[in-house]
């Protein structure tokens, strides 16, 4: 019963909101809160030149002209109604992925497409706190033979399921908790979970620095034809570096550690387990239209041969536009859906 509890997306969300709740240090800046985004501390900004207005992960380019009264809050638009708009923090993603992992046996890698949905809304509204909630499916094929020879599978579905807490605060820090499931139908069907964290702070309206973290939540025992294995997610932690370029476009860079990944192979036998090897990777935004971007991330644990190998890119809809210009950033999604990039999986006999 116990471990169908911890096992259950309701406990999974519940921790998510109490650890996240508890974690709330930093208290809304009222007066900052009060004051228009393209306002200095001092008064209102005359001038019409574009002005970056940035929030955490989001942005937007405005022209200052247009911005509401110094006296409006900046969740709220110049007419004084609320700004959020259930569409407003929802996008759709749809693209190609491909993939391998550990999971793979050392005998297989992937690759088909991925679409995705995430959404955010305000959680605690006085102390800009939001929820967010997405799901994505990376469906693909086989890009080896051998496993279709060897065990009869063609291909593997990912259903990722990814629920968080989150705030973006005036001071320029922003956190996120959030918990993600994954079902996947391989060579057998499995259910894992992991916990993953991030924390950003902005050293200037272009330039953001900070950790992320996917932590090892549950596993799933199976079977690869008659041989006995689990597959278990794998514990990374890694800083990154993330700069906003003049035309809106952002480009991420992040290295860190995992904890560690087999090195097992199913046609040529196994190697030592690796412990601490190394993990990079690079996120890419690059808005197209008022309700298109580009995007895509890549993430590689090391050594290639035996580590991880995930990279995906594609367009992103926003139904409500505002790629290029002010968006609700306060309550916009803080991380991305679960996906091979930032929920790899290890492989094991049993």
């Amino acid at each position: 019963m116990l471990k169908t509890l911890l096992r259950s997306p309701a406990w999974g969300a519940a921790c998510g909101a109490l650890i996240a709740t508890m974690l709330v240090s930093l208290p809304w800046d009222e007066a900052r809160a009060n004051r228009s985004p393209l306002e200095s501390p001092t008064g209102y900004t005359a001038t019409t030149e574009p002005v970056i207005r940035r929030s955490g992960a989001a942005l937007a380019f405005v022209e200052a002209d247009s911005a509401p009264p110094p006296e409006c809050n900046y969740l709220a638009d110049a007419c004084g109604r609320d700004d959020w708009h259930w569409l407003d923090t929802l996008s759709v993603f749809l693209g190609l992925d491909g993939s391998k992992q550990p999971q793979d046996f050392g005998i297989n890698a992937q690759f088909g497409g991925r679409t995705a949905v995430n959404w955010g809304a305000p959680l605690w509204r006085p102390w800009g706190l939001g929820f967010q909630i997405g799901t994505a499916i990376d469906a693909t094929a086989d890009a080896v033979q051998v496993v279709e020879q060897i065990q009869g599978s063609t291909g593997r579905t990912q259903n990722f399921t990814t629920v968080g807490v989150f705030q973006r605060t005036p001071v320029g820090v922003s956190w996120g908790l959030a918990y993600d499931f994954l079902y996947e139908n391989y060579y057998d069907t499995f259910r894992l979970g992991q916990w993953r964290l991030n924390l950003g702070y902005d050293l200037t309206r272009q330039d953001t620095i900070g950790v992320w973290s996917a932590l090892r939540g549950y596993g799933d025992d199976g079977f690869f034809g008659a041989t006995p294995i689990r597959l278990v997610p794998i514990t990374q932690t890694n800083m990154y570096y993330r700069h906003t370029w003049a035309n809106a476009v952002q480009t991420t860079f992040w290295g860190g550690l995992a904890n560690g990944h087999g090195q097992v192979n199913g046609v040529l036998g196994d190697q030592d387990f690796l412990h601490n090897p190394f993990v990079f990777g690079a996120e890419l935004f690059v808005p197209l239209t008022d309700r298109l971007a580009l995007f895509g991330q890549g993430n590689f644990i090391t050594p290639s041969g035996s580590g991880t190998v995930d990279a995906y890119l594609g367009v992103v809809f926003y139904p409500r536009g505002g790629v290029r210009r002010m968006t609700p950033a306060p309550f916009a999604p803080l991380q991305t859906v679960a996906a091979p990039t930032n929920f790899a999986v290890d492989l094991r006999r049993r």
